[in-house]
Parts: C-alpha cells; sequence; structure tokens
C-alpha cells in the first residue's frame, strides 16, 4: 500500500481522538498541512532540534516552561528519531515531557528503528521500554518497507535522466 493510502485511511482521526502516528521511514505527508487547515496547531520538530531544545531550557532551569509548552499543541511531529542519542539527562525530560502529554494530543514519530532498537538513541532500557508502551497505546503504527532509500532512489532517478539527456 502506497503512503499516500495510508493517508487517505487515516483522515487524521488521531487528531480528534489524540492517538499517537508511527511511522516506520522518514517520509512526509501531507497531514500536517490538512491539521494546520482545520485549525489545529502543530509543532514539527526534528529530534536534534529537540535535544537542543531540552538542553537549553535545562541550563537555563526552564524545563517546566517546555514541559507547558508542549501540552499546548494539538499534534507534534517529531522527525528522524534514532539518527541522534539523547543523554541520560535529556532522556528523562523527554521520557517525562511525553508521559504528561500522552493520550491528551496527538504526536507523529518517523524513524528508522523497530521498537526493539529504541534503546540505542535513548541509552536506558527502562525509558525506552516505556516510551514505546505509551506510543503504541492507541496508536496507528505505519510500517514501511524500501529496499532502497528514498533519497537515493531520486538521486539514481535524477542521474539516469542527466544520462539520457547527453
Amino acid at each position: 500500500m502506497m503512503i499516500n493510502d495510508y493517508c487517505n485511511a487515516l483522515k487524521l482521526p488521531y487528531l480528534r481522538d489524540n492517538h499517537e502516528v508511527l511511522i516506520g521511514e522518514a517520509i512526509k505527508t501531507k497531514q500536517p498541512y490538512e491539521a494546520c487547515m482545520k485549525g489545529k496547531t502543530v509543532l514539527f520538530l526534528t529530534i536534534p532540534d529537540l535535544i537542543i531544545r531540552i538542553r537549553e531550557h535545562m541550563s537555563m532551569s526552564q524545563i517546566k516552561m517546555l514541559e507547558s509548552r508542549f501540552q499546548r499543541y494539538d499534534l507534534i511531529i517529531l522527525d528522524e528519531f534514532g539518527y541522534f542519542s539523547f543523554d541520560p539527562e535529556v532522556a528523562e525530560v523527554f521520557f517525562a515531557m511525553w508521559s504528561m502529554r500522552h493520550m491528551k494530543g496527538s504526536t507523529i514519530v518517523t524513524t528508522n528503528l523497530d521498537f526493539d532498537e529504541w534503546v540505542k538513541p535513548l541509552n536506558d532500557a527502562k525509558i525506552a521500554g516505556a516510551l514505546v508502551g505509551r506510543l503504541c497505546e492507541k496508536s496507528y503504527v505505519i510500517e514501511l518497507e524500501r529496499e532502497i532509500d528514498g533519497r537515493l532512489q531520486n538521486t539514481l532517478d535524477w542521474r539516469r535522466e542527466k544520462v539520457e539527456l547527453v
């Protein structure tokens, strides 16, 4: 099934019911746009950006302010989970933020990791297990299997076009 079929099948019910969506490959869909058009508040962050924000707020002793900001969004999209590691303190804050938000707002996470590999970026098996448990409760999990990475395929197509032009 193509990703557009998944998107059409979901029709944004996760926003209405405060569900999570885990997308098993870093992809972009039109759902954030649709959410904004429906008057929902949406925050898009890559994991490196999130880690930086958490560290900045920790250094200024303003974690509670960051946590309360995260509660205000109808939809949070976290992109690139698994490419960067969390240090232990950041992983704990991330877990606390997620726990407070659990079942109160929708979250989309894109990742290239299986659930059993989430301990690697989080560096803590207990936090990884608890986070996966919360994420999977009443969630949509979309796994996309690709033999070739999308960017690699785009490059291969681009190169083929260049050769045909010569």
